[in-house]
C-alpha cells in the first residue's frame, strides 16, 4: 500500500522523468569482487549484460525540492564507496514484458539530489543544491548518467524479445508533490535480434500521450502497415507506429518528431477506427531536403482524441522522439527564442500566438499572432532578414531595447513586392554584439508555419573578435566554459553565452567522439551550468570513472587519460 497526499493551496514540487533522454543501451561487462557495484549489492560479480541508461529527473513545480543536510536526515544513507549520502527510495527501475509482467528490476535505490542542469529559462539562475545539501530548485534538474554505478537493469540471461523500461521517481510517496501522475516513464527496448514489432505498432494499441506538452522516446524498427492504413504524408511509408493524446484546452498544438534519427513522416487524424479516420493535418519534411523530420501545427479542441501516425518515408525506420507542445514559447519580446551567427534560418510557427497589451504594430499593421526571435550580431555590417517560405502573408520588424515597453524600431516592412510578394524583408546596418528583437506577425491576423532567414555581410572582422572566437576557454556555440571541482569529485561547468540560450553539454575522452550528456538552459545574463556526477578529479588520485585511470588533479593528463567537455549551442 502506497499513500500519497497533497495540501490544498500549497505550493509543491513536482518530479517528472524525461523520457527522451533515457538513452538505453545493452553492454556487456565484468564486475570484481571488489568494486563499489558489487560491494554495494547493485550486481552480481562476473561477466553480466546490462541495460544502461540515464536519467534526468525535473523539478516542474512551483517550489524547489528540499531534502536539506543528509547527515541528520533519516532517509538517507552513507555510502562508504562512493563517499557522500544517498537518499533511499527516489527511483525504481523496472523491466516488463509486453503483456506488463515484471522481467527484471534495478537495485540502485540511492541517489545524491542536486542541481545539475536548468531547464526552464524563469528558473533561478545558478545551482543552490549539492551533496551536502540535498534538492532540485523550480526549472532544473538532476542527471545520473549511463556510466555511473546501479544506471542499468541486469537482463543477464533475458530472453530475446520486445521489452519495456519502466522508471518511477518517488516510487513510495516518500516526497509531497503536486502531482503523483506523472511519475512513471516507459519506452520500449528490443533485446537481441528479435523480430517482433513494437507494442503501438497497430492503430487499437495506440501509446497515450499524457499532459499538455508530452515528450517520448520510442522506435519503428519491425513495424508493419495495416491492410487499410491510409498512407501517411502522401508517401507509402510501411513501417507505421501510433500515439493518441488528448487536448486539455481548445488551443494550438504543435506536434514534431524532432529527435528522431530517421527521415520521419507525420499525421494527425481524427476517428476510433481505421477505417473512419478523418485527416487533420499531415507533414513529411520540416524543411524540405534539409531538415527531415516532421511537425505540424494545429488548432485543437478540448477533449478531443487525435490519433498520431508516425512513419518512415519509403519504409526507412529507427529510434523516435514524439513531442507535442500546447504552448507557444516564443509568444513574448521577453520569451524570444535565440539565433546566432553571421548567416542563418529557423523555423517556428505563429500559430496560436498572441500580442501583448503594449506590444507595437508592427510594419504598421495591427497583426495580432507575433513570434519573437533574438539575434546578437557577431561583428559589425549590414544584415538582411526575411520571411521567405512562410506560407502566410508575414509582416517583419526589428528592434532594440530591453523590454516591450522600451523596444526602439530599428527596421519594419510589411512585403517585399506589393501584390507580387508577401513575405517580408528588412535591411540595417547591425553593430557587433548588439541584441536585436525580431517580430514576426501576421498581416491583419495571419499565421502559420513561419520561416525567419538572415545574412550578414561584415564591414571588418575586429581584433577583439578574433580572440574571443580562437580563445583557448571558447566552447563551440561561442560560449566560454569554466569549471569548479565540487566534493566528493564532482566536476562543475560554468558557461557563459548567450542569454536565454541552450546548450548540449557533450563529453568526449579523446578530442574525436562527443557523447551528449543532457541540454542546459542559460540565464537573462547568459550564464549556464552543469555537474557531471561521473567525474572522479580527485586530489586523492581516484580513477577517473569513464575515460580511464591516473585522474589526478594538477598532473598533465594525455588524450587517452584525459576528459574534455563542449557546449554546443542549440538552435
Amino acid at each position: 500500500l502506497t499513500l500519497r497526499w497533497v495540501q490544498a493551496n500549497v505550493a509543491l514540487p513536482d518530479l517528472v522523468i524525461f523520457s527522451s533522454a533515457i538513452n538505453p543501451q545493452i553492454v556487456t561487462e565484468t564486475f570484481s569482487t571488489s568494486s563499489c557495484a558489487a560491494m554495494e549489492g547493485l550486481i552480481a560479480p562476473g561477466a553480466r549484460r546490462l541495460i544502461r541508461f540515464d536519467t534526468q529527473t525535473a523539478n516542474q513545480g512551483s517550489t524547489a525540492l528540499v531534502l536539506g543536510n543528509p547527515t541528520t536526515n533519516p532517509h538517507f544513507v552513507f555510502a562508504n564507496c562512493h563517499a557522500h549520502y544517498h537518499f533511499q527510495n527516489y527511483m525504481a527501475y523496472r523491466l516488463r514484458r509486453q503483456d506488463g509482467q515484471l522481467a527484471a528490476i534495478g537495485l540502485k535505490v540511492g541517489f545524491c539530489i542536486l542541481d545539475t542542469f536548468r531547464f526552464d529559462t524563469s528558473a533561478p539562475g545558478t545551482p543552490l543544491y549539492n551533496c551536502a545539501n540535498q534538492g532540485i530548485q523550480r526549472g532544473w534538474g538532476d542527471l545520473y548518467s549511463s556510466t555511473l554505478d546501479g544506471q542499468w537493469i541486469d537482463i543477464t540471461g533475458l530472453p530475446d524479445g520486445n521489452y519495456i523500461i519502466e522508471l518511477e521517481v518517488n516510487p513510495v510517496g516518500i516526497l509531497q508533490e503536486s502531482d503523483y501522475s506523472n511519475n512513471i516513464t516507459t519506452i520500449p527496448i528490443a533485446i537481441g535480434n528479435s523480430s517482433s514489432p513494437p507494442l503501438n505498432d497497430n492503430f487499437a494499441n495506440a501509446q497515450t500521450l499524457l499532459g499538455t506538452s508530452p515528450s517520448v522516446a520510442g522506435a519503428n524498427v519491425n513495424a508493419t502497415k495495416e491492410n487499410i492504413e491510409p498512407n501517411h504524408s502522401g508517401n507509402t511509408g510501411g513501417k507505421s507506429v501510433w500515439y493518441q493524446w488528448t487536448a486539455s484546452a481548445t488551443k494550438t498544438v504543435t506536434i514534431d518528431t524532432v529527435g528522431s534519427n530517421f527521415d520521419t513522416l507525420l499525421a494527425i487524424y481524427t476517428g476510433n477506427a481505421l477505417n473512419n479516420l478523418t485527416l487533420v493535418t499531415n507533414n513529411n519534411d520540416i524543411i524540405h531536403s534539409a531538415n527531415l523530420q516532421s511537425r505540424v501545427t494545429f488548432n485543437a479542441i478540448a477533449g478531443t482524441v487525435y490519433r498520431i501516425a508516425v512513419d518512415g518515408f519509403n519504409g526507412a525506420n529507427g529510434n523516435i522522439i514524439v513531442t507535442a507542445n500546447q504552448t507557444v514559447a516564443n509568444d513574448s519580446y521577453a520569451a524570444c527564442i535565440f539565433t546566432g551567427g553571421v548567416i542563418g534560418s529557423i523555423s517556428g510557427s505563429s500559430v496560436g500566438a498572441t500580442k501583448e497589451s503594449n506590444e507595437p504594430d508592427h510594419a504598421g499593421n495591427t497583426g495580432g499572432h507575433s513570434t519573437w526571435y533574438c539575434w546578437t550580431a557577431p561583428l559589425d555590417g549590414s544584415v538582411t532578414f526575411d520571411t521567405i517560405g512562410s506560407p502566410f502573408n508575414t509582416l517583419l520588424a526589428v528592434y532594440t531595447g530591453s523590454s516591450v515597453n522600451s523596444a526602439t524600431l530599428v527596421a519594419s516592412n510589411d512585403d517585399i513586392d506589393a501584390g507580387a510578394n508577401l513575405q517580408s524583408r528588412v535591411t540595417f546596418n547591425a553593430v557587433g554584439l548588439t541584441m536585436y528583437h525580431i517580430a514576426v506577425d501576421g498581416f491583419n491576423g495571419d499565421s502559420g508555419n513561419a520561416m525567419l532567414n538572415w545574412s550578414l555581410t561584415a564591414a571588418g572582422l575586429s581584433s577583439r573578435m578574433v580572440s574571443l572566437a580562437t580563445g583557448p576557454n571558447y566552447g563551440a556555440g561561442g560560449a566560454v566554459l569554466s569549471y569548479n571541482l565540487l566534493p566528493e569529485g564532482m566536476f562543475q561547468l560554468g558557461i557563459t553565452g548567450q542569454p536565454q540560450k541552450r546548450y548540449s553539454i557533450e563529453r568526449s575522452c579523446d578530442l574525436v567522439t562527443w557523447i551528449p550528456l543532457t541540454t542546459t538552459v542559460a540565464d537573462f545574463a547568459g550564464q549556464a551550468w552543469f555537474t557531471d556526477k561521473a567525474a572522479r578529479h580527485l586530489t586523492t588520485g581516484s580513477g577517473d570513472s569513464v575515460c580511464g585511470p591516473n585522474q589526478v588533479l594538477g598532473v598533465t593528463m594525455s588524450a587517452v587519460e584525459a576528459r574534455f567537455y563542449r557546449a554546443v549551442a542549440l538552435p
